[in-house]
């Protein structure tokens, strides 16, 4: 039983998070690339294989042979690196946006949707109950008591 379960978590946990990955080549000073809605911009580069990049406004420096650096919800690699001079360089790098869900952002870019994701995105029709949409089965008053002295406990309101 306790297997089944944790496969179940699992596949919840897999399916609530989305990535797009993308590989870029031959980046130079002033390329862009876009990913998800998200666009990096190379700002420069220098000889000891460090990059300067924008990503939607956000400036920070990636370092070839470096792990993965996340700027503003992109992860950048540099995979391939050619300093030619300050002007010109060959840059290949791996670019994944994720989106998770429940971050309170509806990523329609990453495939989020009220169907994938109604954290995020809402329920055309129901309530989001546990990431799933639910139409309101509310037969007796009883059925809509949520113990809050607050509320109109009826079907009807």
């Amino acid at each position: 039983m306790r297997r089944y379960t944790l496969i179940i978590l699992l596949i919840i946990f897999a399916s609530a998070i989305y990535a797009e990955t993308k590989t870029a080549e031959k980046l130079n000073i002033g390329s862009q690339e876009t990913v998800s809605g998200k666009t990096l911009t190379i700002l420069g580069a220098a000889a000891d294989g460090s990059v300067k990049v924008d990503v939607d406004g956000k400036k920070g420096v990636v370092i070839y042979g470096d792990y993965a650096r996340e700027i503003n919800g992109m992860r950048l690699l540099i995979t391939n690196y050619t300093y030619i001079d300050e002007t010109f360089v060959h840059i290949t790098m791996e670019i994944t946006v994720e989106a998770s869900c429940g971050d309170g952002v509806c990523d329609t870019n990453l495939s989020e949707s009220s169907e994938s994701c109604c954290t995020d995105c809402g329920c055309t029709t129901g309530t989001c109950i546990n990431n799933i949409c639910k139409i309101a089965e509310c037969e007796e008053d009883n059925d809509c008591d949520d113990d809050n002295k607050c509320t109109t406990d009826t079907c009807n309101a």
